[in-house]
């Protein structure tokens, strides 16, 4: 054999195994494209999903004073709101609009409110078991509206008890305060959640705690949460997005750009 001969043999050995090669990765390639060009991540939505099976809730609640729904100095002015959107909306409580019932995991949690442009100089928070007896009850000043403020029930107050219903009510003190201050009602009741739920909390990052809270129905822990989440991160575009989306998934959208006041 010439050297010219061994030289084409050679070749020819090492041209047919990389020309198998590279069949089967491009054949591999075809049916796996996801490996070497993975879609991008979809972007987190946190949305409520109310929880099924719930009773109604045992004490009754009204729709708060509808008619008067501002402090006698207010009822002659324009409110100065945020946009258009808020100019009806005075005195808020930060609940799902459909059953006024938020569902809570915590023996003390937060409630939120959304009061607008008013002179009142504070506003009242009161908790009532279901037989109407006042357990807690508490006053705080209006540092300027509008905005959302927040009540977190102390551990030194009466926990909730689990399946329980407790009527909460926010009231405007009006200068001069009288009997038709305006005020709004909602329910709050303390489920148990279960094993999966509570294992995927334990392991979850605190935006991913929120939408697990929301997904599973627990309204009070998903807003006071991400609610929290944004007043530590105010400049954080996923947080405020988030804020949104979760307000409007219940009907809050009129109040879902009001600022976070305490």
């Amino acid at each position: 054999m010439t050297r010219a001969q061994l030289h084409r043999g050679l070749a020819l050995v090492f041209t047919i195994p990389l020309a198998v090669s590279l069949s089967v990765f491009t054949d591999v390639q075809a049916a796996n494209p996801q490996q070497t060009t993975p879609s991008p991540a979809k972007k987190r939505r946190v949305t409520f999903d109310p929880p099924p099976d719930q009773p109604a809730p045992k004490v009754t609640i009204g729709g708060g004073r509808r008619d008067n729904d501002k402090c006698p100095q207010d009822r002659k002015t324009v409110s100065q709101t945020l946009d258009r959107k808020t100019t009806d909306q005075f005195l808020t409580l930060l609940v799902p609009t459909s059953s006024k019932l938020g569902l809570t995991v915590s023996p003390h949690p937060t409630f939120l409110a959304y009061v607008a442009q008013t002179s009142a100089s504070s506003v009242v928070f009161t908790l009532e078991n279901q037989q109407g007896e006042g357990i807690y009850k508490t006053k705080q000043d209006l540092k300027g509206t509008p905005g959302i403020v927040s009540f977190k029930l102390p551990t030194t107050a009466p926990q909730l008890a689990i399946g329980q219903d407790y009527k909460w009510v926010v009231s405007m003190v009006c200068q001069p305060a009288g009997p038709r201050d305006p005020f709004a009602e909602g329910v709050v009741r303390r489920v148990q959640p279960n094993a999966e739920l509570a294992s995927q909390l334990n392991k979850a990052q605190p935006i991913d705690r929120v939408a697990l809270y929301a997904k599973a129905g627990i309204w009070q822990e998903a807003a006071a949460d991400l609610a929290s989440l944004r007043q530590s991160q105010p400049q954080n575009a996923e947080l405020t997005t988030a804020w949104k989306d979760l307000l409007q998934s219940v009907g809050l959208d009129a109040v879902s750009s009001a600022p976070l006041k305490n």
